[in-house]
Order: structure tokens, then C-alpha cells, then sequence
């Protein structure tokens, strides 16, 4: 994964966001609302059909609001990310037809975890190696926004300032991006772990706080019955 980490790191904020912590029930209340503009299947389909045009604001309805989407599993292991990291890793110089088969990969992951710092990343990759620059400007500008939406929710150095995340994974895509190495992690609170360097950062850091309380409410144990939602986005089931 070593051209993985290389593009990360070569991926730069193009613009600050403002930090917000992300408060859930605002966020539902919001998302479920039709008549509201961050009404969830309409931000969906337009991150869908590659809208660069979306906002901060609506990133943070849009990243944290999946964790009420029925299709949010985030202790499941989809299989289009094995194969994903399987054709990607295959080989240094993949060919157009290996591109490919990433690439359907990739947007098979897209179903399950549309904003996987990792999968953005390979796609962005693919279609910049296949020359389809709208695509790879697309995968950037996802990319690019999911971790500034993450960069915003905390600050990550205290336990009670975290960084917000979906999925363990996006924890290590992020601090990757930031050019750390995960050590090893250690558990601070219900929702709070702290994730030690190799050494550290630029800043001085050591390690950071990341919030991952949203996974844990889907452990079986922690799920409530599901609300009403009424949410539906063609072939991408949010209800």
C-alpha cells in the first residue's frame, strides 16, 4: 500500500472549515426533514452524481448523517473492499484493464461506505491513470472534503475535543493523510480512543482523539428499534 500513502500525503486541504462538533440529533432532525435543504437523499444524490459544488455544511449532514442510513455497517466487512485492495495491490504498474477492474470495484464499495478516505483515494488514483480527468477531479474534491469534514469536527489533541469518524478505517485514512503512523491504539472512554504515532507529527504531536461512538451504537447490543425514515435514493437503499 506504499502508492496508497504516497497520493494521501500529496492530497492537501484546499480550504479550511470551521470547526463543528457534529450533534446527531440536529443532524436526524435535519436529514429526515423534506422540506429541509440538507434532506439526506437529496445531498446523497447529488454526492452521487459528483457534485463539487457541495458545501462544508452540507459535507457535515452528509458525512455524519450516514450514520443513520440503513446501509451503514460499519463492523461489516463488504466484499468490493477486498477486492478493491486485491486487484490494487496486485501489481506497482497496473494496466487500463486492471484500472478498471479497480475502478468497479471501488464504485461497488461506494454502495456501503461512499466515504471511505481510502476507496476515494484508489479511485482518484484509477481515473487519473486512465486520464479521465472529471472523474479523478471528481474522487479529489470527495476526498478532499470528507477529510476536512472530519479535520473540523474536533481537534484531536485533547480527549474531550475528538475527531469524529464512521469507521476505524476512516481514523487510519485520516491520520495517514495527516503522515502518521498508527503505533497502537488505546481505549479512553465509552466513545473516546487515543491512537499513539510512531513518532511524532509535524506538530509535535504524539497521537491523537478519536471520537467512534457512532460505531459503536451498531454493535447489536447498543441498536435501537429503527425510526421512520421514509428515505429512498434509487438503487442506493437508504431506508
Amino acid at each position: 500500500m506504499k502508492r496508497f500513502l504516497i497520493l494521501l500525503l500529496a492530497l492537501m486541504p484546499l480550504f479550511a472549515m470551521a470547526q463543528r462538533v457534529p450533534d446527531n440529533e440536529a443532524i436526524l432532525a435535519r436529514t429526515i426533514d423534506n422540506s429541509s435543504p440538507y434532506y439526506y437523499p437529496r445531498l446523497m444524490e447529488r454526492y452521487i452524481h459528483g457534485d463539487t459544488t457541495l458545501t462544508a455544511d452540507e459535507y457535515h449532514h452528509l458525512y455524519y448523517g450516514f450514520a443513520f442510513a440503513d446501509n451503514y455497517r460499519p463492523l461489516e466487512n463488504d466484499p468490493a473492499r477486498i477486492d478493491v485492495l486485491e486487484v490494487f495491490v496486485a501489481t506497482e504498474t497496473p494496466d487500463s484493464t486492471q484500472l478498471l477492474r479497480v475502478i468497479e470495484a471501488a464504485e461497488r464499495l461506494m454502495h456501503s461506505d461512499p466515504f471511505s478516505p481510502q476507496n476515494l483515494n484508489i479511485l482518484t488514483f484509477a481515473y487519473g491513470k486512465l486520464g479521465d480527468e472529471r472523474m479523478e477531479r471528481i474522487c479529489y474534491d470527495r476526498f478532499t472534503k470528507v477529510m476536512q469534514t472530519i479535520e473540523a469536527s474536533g481537534t484531536g489533541r485533547r480527549e474531550d475535543s475528538p475527531w469524529h469518524v464512521l469507521t476505524f478505517q476512516h481514523a487510519a485514512d485520516f491520520t495517514a493523510w495527516r503522515g502518521g503512523e498508527i503505533n497502537n491504539r488505546q481505549v479512553r472512554s465509552r466513545s473516546v480512543e487515543y491512537i499513539q504515532l510512531r513518532v511524532k507529527d509535524a506538530d509535535g504531536n504524539r497521537g491523537y482523539f478519536f471520537d467512534f461512538s457512532r460505531v459503536y451504537m451498531k454493535r447489536p447490543e447498543y441498536e435501537k428499534p429503527k425510526e421512520e425514515r421514509k428515505w429512498k435514493l434509487n438503487d442506493m437503499p437508504l431506508n
